[in-house]
């Protein structure tokens, strides 16, 4: 069936109350939504059913509530010309769930993962490790960031200006990717609250006070409370010769520091896009509506319009189930996907973008062959070493659940090492090795043609601009570190955690069927790449050296995993007890890589995806070489860039509404007049 952009949202779902056309384009025109003005004064953004979003008309439909999609659907709401809908299938991270979001020492002792608020995705069989693997993800507003450990780190600046050079061609730092761009943006999305602990409440508290933005809707901050083993972390570090990050919130990340969470310590709760971008204004903006517990389905494109070559997105499908009717809404300007780096991909497929072999298998309508979708999958694996803490030692616990500030701690202790940390004199014999090792990779993978161009492309700006001490195109800053060093506590023990920042091995997500309620098929590539399995043997020396360090002998008694039994040195057991053990450090990225097209990429430097005129896709997805930090702060940043393009696209009138009246082809008789008029 071929539909015109006003009249898909009247063929919506035939059981739907149904609102005058007339009636609701003089409301979206307006501003005004007629059904969010009825519901009262608190939360009125948060619909409470599908008929608020439903056989509606908005500017901007987000198919996503999460880390990226509430920021940019808060942004782009401050426009009070334009109207804006998000769409997600969790729900909506209060009620029963409140605590467990809001408290941040739950992330370790009352965890939300495998809960309602947990996709609970699983991976295939990796031929790396062995197994299946947990890949945990938000379901729920505010997404991966209503669930996860609250540390607030970023990348380096040459990551950034790769980053900007992969997208653009370019790596000026003033690039919508570049380092600057990318700096304003998380200064714009951060309020720095300070450190109230004295141990920390000096150098560091001040470096993140002059670095940090201080007017963002992000809070960000120290604990309240902090322990022995985070302050014996950078004094043991720099006894190994690593010495403390330059400024790891201005671009100089490499080294060790104590990181910021997303706390607000008005009150000792996690900061999250939800509590951030959208509670505070959710009952002042009558141009917004937020919609949990629907599933979207697909998103919706015109027949008709192929210009340039280029298809329209109208609007999405969404339904709260799968034996529930489908309900579609219309986007005036923009259809904009933000469901994270598995349901993004998995959503373009269903949609009729993706390689054709895959949809056609599944008997989907192609929209347009883009071999890119889901393709590029890249996740920080880890491998942590475990002890024993000794007698005395204070840890934390969750004893006393009514006290916030003890509820406020947040593991925090992070550090950031390069290949010549690792290996020292053997750098360039390790990148000459990881140079052999990706030839023979790309060549054995399954990858399709454009996305093997793009990974060759990636591997070379890996070796010769990223992680080599000097960069052989002029990016400056240090090198990118490779493994990223994590301290926990938990009860009586204490682990060091080492997590692969620059992974060789590629994955994909690709759907099972054309049901969008079916999980689809993840498969992370670990280990697929003798590299990462090299760097992560050598993260579990480090770790052993750190705990050697005098600063930690005080503190720890022995070493339970792998123990004894596992020599320092024989690399063979080492191996094994990586394939045994690494679990995912909950950074996927990548399936909708910014990327030339011919390059395997799926959206270009305005996020637009590739083939269509009005789809963008905003969130980690879109980041084209995994990025060494944890990503929610990335995600933040792109919501930030994304709301920037967008609101500059319909300034300059790149993003013009469907001429309605042009468009319907049987309008009433009062219509035409209203049109004429």
């Amino acid at each position: 069936m071929v539909f015109s952009a006003l009249r898909f949202s009247a063929v919506v779902v035939a059981v739907l109350p149904l609102v005058s056309a007339s009636l609701e384009r003089r409301a979206v025109r307006n501003g005004h939504h007629p059904h969010f003005e009825a519901r009262g004064t608190a939360g009125k953004c948060i619909a409470t059913s599908w008929s608020q979003v439903g056989e509606r008309v908005f500017d901007y439909v987000i198919a996503g509530g999460g880390t990226a999609g509430l920021a940019l659907a808060g942004r782009l709401s401050e426009d009070a010309a334009v109207s804006v809908a998000v769409i997600e299938a969790g729900h909506s991270a209060y009620g029963a769930q409140a605590a467990r979001v809001e408290t941040p020492s739950a992330a370790y002792f009352d965890s939300s993962v495998g809960s309602e608020l947990d996709w609970q995705y699983k991976t295939t069989l990796q031929a790396g490790t062995a197994r299946e693997m947990s890949w945990p993800r938000g379901k729920t507003l505010g997404g991966s960031s209503a669930i996860n450990g609250l540390y607030y780190t970023q990348a380096s600046k040459r990551e950034h200006q790769a980053w900007s050079r992969l997208a653009t061609g370019s790596s000026d730092d003033t690039e919508h990717w570049g380092w600057h761009a990318m700096r304003d943006a998380h200064l714009k999305a951060t309020e720095y609250m300070g450190s109230s602990v004295r141990e920390l409440d000096g150098a560091i508290a001040a470096q993140a006070n002059e670095t940090l933005g201080h007017s963002g809707p992000l809070a960000v901050a120290y604990p309240a409370r902090s322990y022995s083993s985070v302050a014996a972390w950078g004094p043991a570090f720099a006894s190994m010769g690593i010495s403390a990050a330059a400024a790891p919130y201005d671009g100089q990340t490499h080294g060790a520091f104590v990181a910021a969470s997303t706390l607000d310590t008005a009150e000792w709760k996690r900061s999250f896009s939800r509590s951030a971008y959208v509670d505070p204004i959710c009952d002042e903006r009558a141009n917004l509506v937020v919609l949990p517990n629907q599933h979207v389905t697909k998103v919706i494109f015109d027949d008709d319009d192929t210009t340039l070559g280029q298809r329209r997105a109208l609007g999405v499908e969404f339904a709260a189930s799968k034996e529930a009717p489908r309900v579609r809404v219309t986007a005036r300007r923009e259809v904009i996907l933000s469901a994270g780096a598995i349901g993004s991909a998995q959503l373009l497929q269903l949609s009729g973008v993706g390689r054709k072999e895959l949809l056609e298998k599944h008997g989907i309508d192609v929209v347009y062959d883009l071999p890119g979708v889901g393709r590029n999958l890249q996740d920080h694996l880890a491998v942590s070493t475990s002890y024993k803490v000794k007698e005395g030692v204070p840890l934390p616990s969750n004893s006393s659940p009514d006290d916030r500030q003890l509820n406020s701690y947040v593991d925090g202790a992070v550090a950031y090492l390069t290949v010549r940390d690792i290996f020292g004199d053997d750098t360039a014999a390790f990148l000459q090795r990881a140079e052999a090792a990706s030839e023979k990779y790309a060549e054995a993978s399954q990858m399709p043609a454009a996305v093997k161009r793009g990974y060759k492309r990636q591997v070379r700006l890996l070796l010769r601009d990223l992680l080599a001490e000097e960069s052989q195109h002029g990016f400056s800053g240090h090198a990118k570190p490779v493994l990223e060093m994590l301290l926990g506590t938990m009860d009586s023990s204490m682990h060091f955690s080492s997590a692969a920042q620059a992974p060789f091995s590629r994955g994909y997500v690709s759907i099972h069927s054309a049901d969008a309620f079916e999980q689809p098929h993840i498969d992370a590539g670990y280990l697929g790449h003798e590299t990462d399995l090299e760097l992560l043997v050598a993260g579990i020396k480090i770790a052993r050296r750190a705990a050697a360090t005098s600063q930690f002998a005080e503190l720890l008694e022995s070493e339970t995993t792998p123990g004894a039994a596992v020599a320092t040195e024989s690399y063979e057991e080492l191996i094994s007890y990586v394939r045994e053990t690494a679990e995912t450090n909950y950074h996927p990225t990548s399936t909708c890589s910014m990327l030339a097209e011919h390059l395997g990429g799926v959206v270009d430097q305005w996020l637009r995806v590739y083939g269509t005129s009005n789809l963008r896709v905003v969130d980690a997805s879109v980041i084209p070489v995994s990025l060494s930090a944890h990503t929610q702060s990335a995600a933040y940043a792109i919501a930030e860039r994304a709301a920037d393009i967008i609101k500059q696209a319909r300034k300059e009138g790149k993003s013009e509404p469907v001429e309605e009246c042009a468009e319907e082809e049987e309008e009433e008789e009062q219509d035409e007049e209203e049109c004429e008029a």
